[in-house]
């Protein structure tokens, strides 16, 4: 199996954060890369089409359950254009990290990346939210040309399953 650079990057960012199992210390994703990582909203990244979006799960004080999947989509409106599910078979302890790539059905002309929003969901195996668990995403994309975009700042902690909802939506760069 061949990994995309920028997801072997991000695992290797994932499993490197100093302090990600001691005092709860978080990182920004793509702290450590070589690469400028542009925002959305600055003027050198107008051009260029986003094929793919790498999303950094970190597990707060409530960790996931090994039975627990995880759903990650990236939409633009109604419209889904990528997802992907991981998690199952694994318990997230607090404090872990676990970056994924979505590869979206179609590449997004990075002016509309805007418009896109990255939804987290839970489910136990019988399709309900289960235990509580609490996560801070955050993401990039990357353009068909080689360039990196924060899309998606480290967002504030959510608890997703047991009494809270079973999903949780950001808007990538928040305007």
């Amino acid at each position: 199996m061949q990994w995309p650079s920028l997801a072997v990057a991000l695992c290797v960012c994932a499993v490197t954060l100093p302090g990600c199992h001691r005092n709860m210390a978080r990182r920004n994703l793509a702290t450590n890369q070589s690469r400028a990582v542009s925002v959305v909203d600055s003027s050198s990244v107008q051009t260029g089409q986003v094929s793919r979006v790498s999303v950094a799960l970190h597990t707060g004080p409530d960790g996931k359950q090994a039975s627990d999947i995880v759903a990650v989509r990236v939409a633009r409106g109604n419209e889904v254009l990528g997802e992907t599910s991981v998690g199952a078979g694994e318990a997230w302890l607090p404090g872990s990290v676990r970056a994924l790539e979505v590869p979206l059905d179609r590449p997004l002309d990075l002016r509309n990346a805007r418009d896109l929003r990255v939804e987290v969901s839970k489910s136990d195996p019988s399709g309900q939210p289960g235990a509580g668990w609490t996560v801070q995403t955050e993401a990039l994309g990357q353009v068909t040309d080689g360039r990196v975009v924060r899309l998606l700042d480290l967002t504030p902690p959510a608890t997703i399953g047991g009494s809270s909802p079973f999903r949780q939506s950001w808007a990538a760069a928040p305007q």
